[in-house]
């Protein structure tokens, strides 16, 4: 009888030790990461804030309906800076239409200003948003 109460109280022990979660989980969203989704340049890195400024940008559609877009970034240091740039177009409710340009590369001299553009490959594009990162 000892044998049976041991067995039941084994496997009862073992039943609520490895219960595990059975259904859906809700995805976690990091706040920081809907910045994208709601500004036209973000900063991918939070160094960069001291050293690129933003000061000024423009977006126009061409006369094929491409959306274009332009942007003057100032290094704000007495030093050079690398810094790569990207362009990601999006649709009228925010999502990407599969056009992204490929990263480029600028060389900012000290205190020095650069306009960068990049024009959409189809005219689907509404939105956009310029990633800046520092070259790795």
């Amino acid at each position: 009888m000892n044998r049976k109460l041991a067995i039941v109280v084994a496997a009862l022990g073992f039943a609520v030790g490895c219960s595990t979660h059975k259904g859906a989980y809700v995805p976690v969203t990091e706040p920081d990461a809907t910045q994208e989704n709601r500004e036209t340049v973000v900063l991918l890195e939070e160094d960069l804030e001291d050293v690129i400024a933003v000061e000024g940008q423009q977006a126009k559609y061409g006369e094929d309906g491409r959306l274009q877009v332009f942007a003057n970034l100032r290094n704000r240091e007495e030093e050079r800076v690398t810094i790569q740039v990207q362009t990601v177009f999006k649709d009228e409710n925010g999502f990407s239409t599969g056009d992204e340009t490929a990263w480029e590369t600028i060389i900012l001299t000290e205190l020095s200003q650069h306009t960068y553009q990049s024009i959409a490959q189809n005219p689907k594009a509404r939105k956009y948003t310029i990633r800046i990162r520092t070259l790795r």
